[in-house]
Formats: structure tokens, sequence, C-alpha cells
């Protein structure tokens, strides 16, 4: 990345940090979404990035929060998403070789329909969701987060399904996600993901990261809660959907010239 692509970097890794502290959870789709759409860097990169920072911020919000974390949740969401990141990273290294428009679609359509499934702020139900719903929910999330770094979405949904507290949802949350990153860091480390750059551009992020989760952790925003999150979930779709349009439009005309 240049110099002002760098800078336009840090101000995403801001921006969706702030996100991230005040929804629980969409850092990774935030921050790889538009920063696909703008073609700041490849996606192989970006999501390599986006491991490392979702790790610091997840881990600097945790520990005001670890008493409220459902074990019994916890445990059975890792089960899916643990052996499932692998195969979510295979998929990577295999689309971004040799279909890469199909990499930007499967993330566009991934980005909208988070946004749109999380614009409606889901209902509680009246009882516990059962094991197999909690494993399912981790094992797309690992697909996804293997893929991209960006597997919140399907946790997040069934966390807020539960007739649990915010707090007990949102710590659940971040312990998954440091769990989730710890995860993609370990697997990708053994792939060739990380190089210098990755870690340069991760260093330089760090800071952006602790400072923006920290005070948005202590200060409570001035925007009311509602607000910020139907923001993003709209911007989530929109950004989806500009990574969609764009990557159909060049596979119809690629296919009309067959």
């Amino acid at each position: 990345m240049t110099g002002s692509e760098l800078g336009l970097f840090l101000l995403l890794v801001a921006f969706a940090s702030f996100i991230q502290s005040v929804t629980g959870f969409a850092l990774g789709l935030v921050l790889m979404g538009i920063s696909a759409a703008l073609g700041l860097a490849d996606i192989v990169f970006t999501a390599a990035v986006v491991s490392f920072i979702a790790l610091v911020n997840s881990a600097t919000a945790l520990p005001n929060q670890w008493r409220g974390i459902d074990r019994s949740a916890l445990a059975l969401l890792a089960c899916g998403f643990m052996p499932l990141t692998f195969v979510g990273l295979w998929l990577l290294d295999v689309m971004s070789a040799s279909s890469v428009e199909v990499l930007r679609l499967i993330l566009g359509v991934v980005v909208a329909l988070a946004g749109g499934l999380l614009l409606v702020q889901p209902g509680q139900l009246s009882q516990r969701s059962g094991p197999l719903a909690f494993i399912a929910s981790g094992s797309l999330a690992g697909v996804i987060g293997g893929m991209y770094g960006a597997g919140g979405a399907a946790l997040a949904y069934l966390m807020y399904r539960q007739p649990d507290t915010v707090a007990v949802i949102r710590a659940t949350l971040l312990a998954c996600f440091v769990l989730t990153s710890l995860t993609r860091i370990f697997l990708m480390s053994f792939v060739g993901h990380v190089d210098l750059d990755v870690m340069w551009t991760t260093l330089l992020s760090l800071p952006v990261v602790i400072g923006i989760t920290m005070i948005t952790t202590r200060f409570t925003p001035v925007i009311s809660d509602l607000i910020v999150r139907r923001a993003a979930f709209l911007l989530l779709i929109v950004t989806g959907l500009g990574l969609v349009i764009p990557s159909v439009h060049l596979f119809l005309q690629s296919s009309s010239g067959f």
C-alpha cells in the first residue's frame, strides 16, 4: 500500500474498532468489506491483518467483561468454529489462486446478508437453543472466518437470540473472537499468510485498535446504541452490494464473450 492508502486503511481500522466496541462484533466485516470495495489491498492480506487486530480488539475489551462469559455456549460454538476455520482457510488459498472475482463476490454476499439479517434486531427466544444450533453456527462462522477473518455475524445472530442479558452475550462473543482469531493466526502462520507487510501494517494498527477500544468501552457513545447499530448494518448492506454488483457485471461480461 502507498502512504495515502495506508492512512485510509488505518482510518478504517479506527472506524471498525468503534463499531466492534459498540455492537460487540463486525470489525472484520466492516474492515474486509470496505477495504475490498475500495481496492486498498487483496483479500488474503487484509484477512491476515484483520485476524491480528481482531485479537487485540477483543483481548483489550474482554478483561472488563470476562465474568459474564457463557462457558457452555462458548464450548459448543468452539466445537464448530475451531475445526472449520481450517476448511475456510483452505478455500481462501484455492480461490485466491484461481477465482479472485468469485472470492470477492462471496465476500460481498456475506457482508450484505450479515447487514440485512442484523438490521432487524433478532427477537429473543423463550428457551435456549439446542447444542446443534450452537455447533452449526460455530461451523458457519469457522468457514467464513477462515476465508475472510470475519465470521462474527453468524455467532452474533445466534447469541442475540438467546434469553440472556446483553452483558453475557457481548462477553461470550468477545471470548469467541479471541479464540477464532488465535485459531486463524495459528493456522495461517503455517501457510505463509504472515509476512513483513502484514506484521508492519498490524503494528501500525495496534495503537489505533487499543486506543479506540479503550475509549469506547469506558465512555458511553454520544449517539444512541440503536442508531449506531442500524447505521453500521446499513453500511454493511451498501458495502456488500458494492462488491457484488461489479463482480456480477464482470461475470456477465466474460460469459457474453463465449
